[in-house]
C-alpha cells in the first residue's frame, strides 16, 4: 500500500499549513470569561444594589456598605462555576486520537493530528480513529459510526466512500485523502454546538428575575417618597435621611435569598463535580431535580487490556497438531491483527508450525463474530464465536464450548469450504477445536 501512494512532499504541505488548512480546531467555543463576567455582574438585581451602595457612598458611612459583601459572593459564585465548567467543557472532544500515520513524500510516518492538513493522505485500520473527514483512495473497511449517529451497525466503505472524523474502524486497512480539516470536520461542528452557550429555561430563575423586576418597579418610587417625608419633617441630616431610606430600599430587595439560592446550586455542583457531573450552569440543576426517568443507549463496546491464551484443545475427529497450525496460520495471516491475533501470534511465537501462505483474509468484524482465511493449499479455515460460525450444527460442541467459559473466553477454531463474494461462509462447517 505504502509503495503505491506518495502523498504530499514537504513543501505542499507547508503551503497549505500557510493558507491555513491545518487540523486545528478553530471553531466555536464556549462564551469568553469576559462574556462569563459581564452576564453575571450586569444584572439588574446588581444595579439595584450599586445604585444604593452609591448613595451610602456619598454619606461617607462606609460601614453602612456591608449588604455589598452579598452582591460580592452571589457573582462570584456564579463566575467561578461558569468559567470551570467553561475550561472543562472547551477541552471536550469527539478525536481522542492525538496522533495519525500520514503518507508524504512516499513514506509513512506518525504526526500529531493538529498536523494533518488539507489533501493529506492518512492510513487508518482496525481500531484507529478517524481524525479529519476523508475519501477513501483504496482499501476496503468497516467503520463503527455510532459515536456521531447513534447507529451500532457497520458501515462499509470502499475507494470513493467518505469517512466522517469522529468514527472508529472495525476491522480492515485504507488509505484515505483528507477533505476536511479544523472546524470543517464533522466531529468538530457537533462539538462547537455542544459547546455553544444556550439560554436557560429555568422556573426559579424566572420567578427570581420576576421578582427583582417588580421590585424595580416600586422600590425608587417608594424610597423617594421616605427620603422626602423624612428630609421635610426636619428630624434628620441630609446624609442620616439617605442612610435610613437606603436601609429601607435594602430591606425591601430580596438579597438573602439570591443568595441563598446561588449557595445551594453551588454545594449542588459540587457534590455532582465529585462524581464526575459536568454542569455547565447553576440552574441545570434544576433540570436534573426534575428528571424521574433516565434513558440509556448503549450503542458501542469497549475492551480494555491484553488477551492470553491458556491453551488449545482438538475436538473428536481432529488432531492437536492440525489444530494447532491452522491456529497459528490464522493468526499470521492477519496484516492488521486484533487482540485475538496477537494472543495467538504470542502463544506460538516460541513453537514450530508449517505456516500456511494465505490467498484470501476475512478480518474480523464484530458484525459476524469471526475471522478467517483461505491458504494456498486449498484449505480454509475461521476462528470465531461458536455460535455464529456453526449456526445451527451449535449444539453438537456447545458443551465442549461452554465448560470453562465461566473463567474465559473460549473461541472455536473451524475447517469450511471457502466465502462468496460477500465474505460469508461457504458450505459445510466442520469443528476442528478451540482455545481458550
Amino acid at each position: 500500500m505504502e509503495e503505491k501512494h506518495v502523498g504530499l512532499s514537504p513543501a505542499e504541505v507547508e503551503e497549505r499549513i500557510q493558507r491555513g488548512d491545518i487540523n486545528r480546531d478553530v471553531g466555536v467555543k464556549t462564551s469568553s470569561i469576559g462574556q462569563i463576567c459581564y452576564r453575571n455582574i450586569c444584572t439588574l438585581f446588581n444595579a439595584i444594589n450599586v445604585i444604593l451602595a452609591s448613595l451610602v457612598l456619598f454619606t461617607g458611612s462606609y460601614q453602612n456598605m456591608l449588604f455589598m459583601l452579598v452582591i460580592v459572593c452571589n457573582t462570584a459564585i456564579g463566575i467561578f462555576q461558569e468559567i470551570r465548567s467553561k475550561r472543562t467543557t472547551d477541552r471536550l472532544s469527539i478525536i481522542a486520537a492525538a496522533k495519525a500515520t500520514v503518507i508524504r513524500s512516499g513514506t509513512r510516518k506518525e504526526i500529531p493530528i493538529e498536523e494533518i492538513v488539507i489533501d493529506d493522505l492518512i492510513v487508518v485500520g482496525r481500531g484507529d480513529q478517524i481524525p479529519s473527514d476523508s475519501t477513501v483512495v483504496s482499501g476496503t473497511c468497516d467503520v463503527n459510526e455510532s459515536l456521531l449517529t447513534g447507529e451500532s451497525k457497520l458501515v462499509r466503505k470502499q475507494e470513493g466512500s467518505s469517512l466522517m472524523s469522529g468514527s472508529f474502524v472495525n476491522s480492515g486497512t485504507v488509505v484515505a485523502r483528507v477533505v476536511h480539516v479544523g472546524a470543517e470536520n464533522y466531529a468538530a461542528r457537533i462539538s462547537a454546538e455542544a459547546k455553544r452557550h444556550k439560554k436557560i429555561n429555568s422556573e426559579i430563575m424566572d420567578s427570581l428575575a420576576g421578582i427583582i423586576r417588580f421590585v424595580s418597579i416600586f422600590v425608587f418610587p417608594v424610597g423617594l417618597a421616605l427620603f422626602f417625608r423624612e428630609l421635610l419633617a426636619g428630624r434628620s441630616t441630609l446624609n442620616e435621611t439617605i442612610l435610613s431610606t437606603v436601609a429601607a430600599m435594602v430591606g425591601m430587595v430580596p438579597e438573602g435569598l439570591i443568595l441563598l439560592t446561588s449557595t445551594v446550586l453551588a454545594v449542588a455542583v459540587v457534590r455532582l463535580a465529585k462524581s464526575n457531573v459536568l454542569v455547565q450552569q447553576l440552574y441545570c440543576i434544576e433540570t436534573l431535580a426534575r428528571v424521574d426517568t433516565l434513558c440509556l443507549d448503549k450503542t458501542g463496546t469497549i475492551t480494555t487490556g491484553k488477551m492470553d491464551v491458556m491453551g488449545t484443545d482438538a475436538l473428536e475427529g481432529a488432531s492437536k497438531d492440525t489444530v494447532d497450525a491452522a491456529f497459528a496460520s490464522l493468526a499470521a495471516s492477519d496484516s492488521d491483527p486484533n487482540e485475538t491475533a496477537q494472543a495467538l501470534i504470542r502463544y506460538y511465537s516460541n513453537k514450530e508450525f508449517d505456516i500456511r501462505t494465505p490467498v484470501r483474509v476475512i478480518p474480523f468484524s464484530s458484525d459476524r463474530k469471526w475471522s478467517g482465511a483461505s491458504f494456498s493449499d486449498g484449505t480454509s479455515f475461521v476462528m470465531g464465536a461458536g455460535q455464529f460460525v456453526l449456526g445451527d450444527g451449535y449444539s453438537s460442541v456447545a458443551g465442549a464450548l461452554n465448560h470453562g467459559g465461566e473463567s474465559a473466553r473460549i473461541l472455536l477454531l473451524a475447517q469450511v469450504e471457502g466465502f462468496d463474494e460477500d465474505e460469508r461462509i461457504e458450505g459445510e462447517v466442520r469443528a476442528l477445536g478451540l482455545w481458550r
